[in-house]
């Protein structure tokens, strides 16, 4: 077998849609090559029998996407063909895509409902991450539109028992928000993060790991993607991908993929108009959609 290197730094949401190509390399040449992948979140890769380990080595080869993003994206590819297509165009090969699907293997004890007693949370709940990174604020949709989100939400927990669990990295730009089971920073360790939605009745924020992680298993999701991102590229079935590409000059159907807020051509109070586009109800009405054609369990 042939050993592979590569290195992968960017964040853990690109990370998980790498196991994509992964994965469907494993499918295309088996039993031909060991992968080796080195990155900052190595815990995404855990107990996953794709990869053979996750050490560094001089031989690493970087595996990046941007460079081919507006091309496959103009050809209406989503993220999950990006790093099929470097893996073949770096190799030579001719990986085969099976699924859009990312790949994370939880360990018997993260499937365990019992492992929810170490954050305080039990069944039913949602998973709410209103954070963003440092690096893309423009990614954050108005704090007070989220707590709107919340109150509305908790109004409807009497007829639907809606919980909302806040998670996300105490790093990132985290607005507080009342009415929540708080654990943003309980779970920094992506396996605590991943088995809080593995067990959750579905996901919702920005464009960001979250989404990622919700696709991987299956799970109802509400993504608020304003007008940055082509929905085209990070939308997933089954998810309510919210957005108003192609509504604005400054965001076209492939968004305007902006990172600051100075960088926003299009402002309303200070903030992006994408999101003013997007209000509360619409997103509370997202997730209520759920409800309607599932059964109140069955979510």
């Amino acid at each position: 077998m042939t050993d592979l290197f590569l290195r992968q730094w960017q964040a853990p949401g690109d990370l998980l849609v790498l196991t994509v190509a992964l994965r469907d390399l494993q499918l295309s040449y088996p039993d031909t090559y060991r992968v080796h992948v080195h990155s900052c979140y190595p815990e995404v890769f855990y107990n996953n029998s794709d990869i053979a380990s996750t050490n560094a080595s001089p031989m690493c080869v970087d595996v990046l996407y941007n460079k081919w993003r507006m091309d496959l994206l103009n050809c209406g590819n989503h993220f999950s063909d990006a790093f099929i297509f470097e893996l073949n165009n770096i190799f030579n090969l001719s990986i085969k895509k099976t699924s859009m699907y990312p790949e994370i293997h939880l360990t018997d004890e993260e499937r365990d409902p019992r492992y929810l007693s170490k954050f305080g949370v039990i069944k039913p709940y949602w998973v709410i991450n209103a954070g963003t990174k440092l690096d893309i604020p423009l990614k954050q949709y108005p704090p007070f539109y989220w707590q709107n989100v919340v109150n509305q939400l908790n109004f409807e927990k009497n007829r639907f028992g809606i919980p909302l669990v806040q998670a996300g990295h105490d790093h990132d730009i985290q607005p507080p928000l009342e009415g929540v089971k708080n654990l943003i920073g309980k779970t920094n360790n992506l396996r605590d993060y991943f088995a809080l939605v593995y067990h959750s009745e579905g996901s919702m924020g920005h464009i960001s790991l979250h989404m990622h992680v919700a696709a991987a298993f299956g799970k109802p999701c509400v993504v608020v993607a304003g007008g940055r991102e082509g929905f085209r590229w990070e939308m997933y079935p089954g998810h309510q991908y919210l957005h108003v590409t192609g509504l604005l000059n400054c965001a076209g159907l492939n968004g305007c993929w902006k990172s600051k807020l100075s960088e926003c051509k299009n402002k309303k109070d200070h903030l992006p108009m994408c999101y003013f586009m997007i209000p509360s109800n619409e997103v509370v009405k997202a997730v209520l959609k759920y409800y309607c054609a599932f059964p109140r369990n069955g979510v």
